[in-house]
């Protein structure tokens, strides 16, 4: 039995503890009155071992947004939509390939996407959009080996801290895209690039102090050496890295990043090449963003960084006094090897997923994923287009032998992966085409050209048809997004979780296989007797005595609920 029990009152600005008892088979909260937020209960038998933890809303946070809610979709500006063609002006050098120069897509075309609907469709509240800062005009050759040469439309190259790159619009054109999002219930994060910036910015130029040496005093340069030299190392000669040391520079991009935020009412950034910023700096960063911008707001900022580093590493970024959570390429791995490419067994992706529930805790909000601009396409993994192992270079196969999708089969281990995605915490984290199934190798293959409309073939929509309803169903259904999850079963080819918050339960079920799986369950106590029904299929079934029997086609997944 329960005999202890914590509860805390917390909203995006403080936590306050509430009287709470252990009253028979009930846990008695005091509530706080006249006040907005969420109640935190956990309890703990007289041994120490822990209840899930419960999250309930309290006052008009039920009708507020949380970013507990958010569903991110990554809409990569140069190759999302093209909104205005006057400003598709590619770099003219015959160096540069097609894939690595400007595309044409801009924040006009993001922005007409919204007013269509396209991100209300998908369940999506929440827009990131790439690097705003204007990039160099011309192109520049990568530091390894075959060194190709690049232009900067993916933004990462800032040369100045004020203007907008013109390849993707005006100021006036992200005023207007951030007020028509606003108007929609979207929120808009910009990728933030604070690591370095081009040789051609005027900080480089008249603030040679404020940076780092690329010579190291063994004679080597100091480039790419991600880990060895983790907190100085450069990009390519001609992206000079910050000193974080320093307090001038680290002032500078805080007061600049402030201007940004309050500017172009911008919600929260996604934040770049975090590992090799020092802590301290995200300390003060933090600190001055929490007082001269969300004082500001209704709705806190939301600050998900990029780290590709273990669980460990990734939450020493993540706190109260530094980032709110970052992407979870770990389960991301485990993702892909266990729907993308058939590898072990189901057992190892729940304790993967147990693994990032204990480590990043209920309140962190991490983003899981199962795309990224910087990894192949979970399509080309799941149509065994790209070799797996440490010396395997991505880009080199996106250059060499593009993928296509061979195998129509492969689009259901994406929508796996994809009910996962959406069935889990955490803010769910959609890279643009990943909705329709868009394959690629490495970057830049990973960055092909949106497609819309009659450019989408008939398997592409049944996947996007299959995810808006994935996106319906999170957004109906707060047990998926912050209740507490119990595994039932977890095989070679099926794995099935329950969900509950409050009143509300969802059973999610996954069978990988190639023929149908029958599995009788013991849902008591999330689940009572009664009826219930699968809401993709629409079959119903029923609880007796507390057991359910299920059973999930070949390479499907399916939500049971409660009927409405």
């Amino acid at each position: 039995p329960l005999t202890n029990v914590s509860a805390i009152f917390q909203t995006g600005s403080e936590s306050l503890r509430l009287p709470a008892k252990v009253a028979g088979d009930n846990i008695e909260v005091a509530l706080p009155t006249g006040k907005s937020g969420f109640a935190r209960v956990i309890a703990a038998t007289e041994s120490g071992t822990p209840s899930n933890v419960v999250r309930c809303a309290v006052g008009d946070a039920n009708r507020e947004f949380s970013w507990h809610d958010a569903v991110l979709y990554y809409a990569f500006t140069d190759r999302f939509a093209d909104g205005n063609l006057e400003n598709d002006k590619p770099v003219d050098n015959p160096n540069v390939a097609w894939p690595a120069n400007f595309h044409g897509g801009d924040l006009a075309g993001i922005r007409k996407k919204i007013e269509e609907g396209y991100f209300e469709k998908l369940g999506v509240n929440t827009i990131w959009v790439a690097p705003l800062n204007k990039n160099p005009s011309g192109a520049y050759q990568e530091f390894p080996k075959p060194h190709r040469w690049y232009t900067g439309y993916h933004g990462y190259w800032p040369v100045s801290s004020t203007e907008l790159d013109p390849h993707i619009g005006s100021a006036a054109d992200l005023q207007g895209l951030v007020e028509t999002a606003h108007a929609h219930n979207l929120k808009v994060i910009a990728d933030l690039v604070l690591h370095h910036v081009h040789s051609e910015h005027p900080w480089w130029k008249e603030h040679r102090d404020w940076f780092g040496t690329l010579d190291l005093p063994d004679g080597r340069k100091n480039l790419r050496l991600w880990d060895e030299q983790q907190f100085t190392t450069w990009f390519e000669p001609y992206l000079p890295s910050f000193d974080f040391s320093k307090e001038a520079p680290a002032r500078a991009l805080i007061d600049n990043s402030i201007w940004w935020l309050n500017h172009f009412k911008l919600d929260g950034f996604r934040l770049d090449a975090v590992k090799h910023i020092l802590p301290t700096f995200w300390w003060k960063f933090r600190a001055a963003l929490r007082e001269q911008v969300d004082q500001k707001r209704k709705v806190p900022l939301y600050l998900v960084g990029e780290t590709f580093k273990d669980r460990a590493g990734i939450m020493s970024f993540v706190g109260p006094n530094m980032l709110d959570g970052q992407f979870d390429f770990p389960l991301y791995e485990e993702i892909k090897d266990t729907f993308g490419l058939t590898k072990g067994e189901m057992k190892a992706l729940d304790d993967a997923l147990a693994s990032s529930e204990k480590i990043y805790g209920k309140e962190t909000l991490m983003s899981p994923l199962v795309g990224n601009h910087d990894k192949g396409r979970f399509m080309a993994y799941a149509d065994g287009d790209l070799p797996v192992g440490e010396d395997v270079k991505e880009e080199e196969v996106g250059w060499n032998n593009p993928p296509k999708v061979d195998k129509p089969s492969s689009y259901s281990k994406l929508e796996l992966a994809q009910a996962l995605l959406m069935s889990i915490d955490g803010v769910p984290m959609i890279y643009y085409g990943d909705e329709i199934g868009m394959t690629g190798a490495g970057d830049p293959d990973n960055r092909r050209d949106m497609r819309f409309g009659d450019k989408v073939s008939a398997d592409e929509q049944r996947v996007l048809s299959n995810f808006q309803k994935l996106g319906a169903i999170r957004r109906d259904h707060p047990a998926l997004r912050y209740g507490s999850r119990r595994s039932l079963r977890a095989d070679h080819d099926v794995y099935v979780f329950v969900r509950a918050h409050l009143d509300d339960r969802v059973l999610v079920g996954f069978n990988r296989g190639s023929s149908e799986a029958k599995v009788d369950l013991n849902v008591s106590p999330e689940f009572p007797d009664g009826d219930y029904i699968d809401m993709f299929s629409g079959n119903k079934t029923e609880v007796q005595n507390g057991k359910l029997t299920l059973s999930i086609p070949a390479q499907t997944a399916t939500f049971i609920s409660r009927p409405k």
